[in-house]
């Protein structure tokens, strides 16, 4: 059998409501992302998830190594004719020898995003690459 708790006893183990039922002005409550993901600051700047930071992190060691000359977060590319709707991809990267890459990171793909992609590579001829999160 399932435990169940009240909306109260669950306000009172996060610490949203005060022994005494009141709101704690303290604490707001938190939003669960809608992929579980969690925001991550690194080098100053906040990630939409700890795989986005930690290949930001790569990035700069590559940068340092001289594989990668530059890289770009968060660049938009339109999908639609009016300019009005962008893929985000999360990083823009321009390695050494000229070249360039589109990269997203991914903990799980969905639909919307294939579409997109797909989108992006039939209108620009763009192929986003992809980096997944590994689970082991």
């Amino acid at each position: 059998m399932t435990e169940h708790m009240t909306a109260e006893e669950y306000q009172r183990m996060y610490g949203l409501v005060t022994p005494d039922r009141q709101a704690n002005p303290n604490v707001a409550p938190k939003k669960r992302a809608k992929y579980n993901n969690e925001w991550t600051e690194y080098n100053g700047r906040k990630y939409q998830s700890k795989l986005e930071a930690r290949y930001a992190e790569n990035l700069d060691t590559m940068k340092k190594l001289g594989i990668v000359s530059l890289w770009f977060p968060q660049q938009k590319i339109p999908i639609t004719k009016d300019r009005k709707t962008n893929h985000v991809v999360d990083f823009l990267i321009l390695y050494s020898d000229g070249t360039w890459e589109f990269v997203d990171t991914k903990g799980q793909d969905t639909p919307e995003g294939k579409r997109n992609r797909k989108i992006v590579k039939d209108q620009h001829g763009i192929d986003i690459g992809i980096v997944y999160k590994v689970k082991l």
